[in-house]
């Protein structure tokens, strides 16, 4: 299961979205979060992966690390989750 993460919404942002999902959900059933965001500040990244996203991506979002992106979480789909940080790609 993939969910994209905006991380500005109007109730809950995505990094509340994401933090809620990894309390709420059993491990095996939680969703590859990908951050899409207009923030390239330096930490946010950082921040995003803390919050439990396994990926982030700055916008304008190319179409490659896009595809990158999504590739990773399909073939991570069949695999267990791990417990420790979680693989990103380049910015």
């Amino acid at each position: 299961m993939l969910f994209l993460s905006i991380i500005q919404m109007p109730e809950m942002d995505g990094l509340e979205a994401s933090r809620a999902i990894h309390q709420r959900w059993l491990k095996e059933q939680q969703p590859w979060i990908i951050a899409i965001t207009a923030y390239a500040l330096k930490g946010d990244r950082e921040r995003c992966i803390a919050a439990g996203m396994e990926n982030y991506l700055a916008k304008p979002v190319k179409k490659e690390e896009l595809r990158e992106a999504l590739s990773r979480c399909c073939s991570k789909e069949s695999q267990p989750r791990s417990s420790g940080a979680a693989e990103t790609i380049s910015k």
